[in-house]
């Protein structure tokens, strides 16, 4: 399953910041990046995806990358309210 959501203007400039190196978080976000429409904000998440956004969002104390889980997680808050 998936959850179809829309960043704000502010998500998505925090999503879309550039990623470097390669590893967990970086993979994961390439791969939610890849389903993202840049210009509209719609973003795919799978379901299977939630438990490592929110797991890189807060589990591995504050740095860069943790606030674009962060938006992410925002905007799928809003459409399961």
């Amino acid at each position: 399953m998936r959850v179809e959501v829309r960043l704000t203007a502010e998500e998505l400039a925090i999503v879309c910041r550039p990623i470097n190196g390669e590893g967990g978080w970086q993979t994961l976000l390439r791969r939610l990046l890849a389903r993202l429409n840049s210009l509209t904000g719609d973003m795919s998440v799978r379901t299977q995806e939630l438990d490592d956004i929110e797991r890189y969002a807060y589990a591995y104390g504050e740095g860069g990358y943790q606030e674009r889980f962060r938006a992410i997680l925002a905007a799928v808050a809003r459409v399961r309210s």
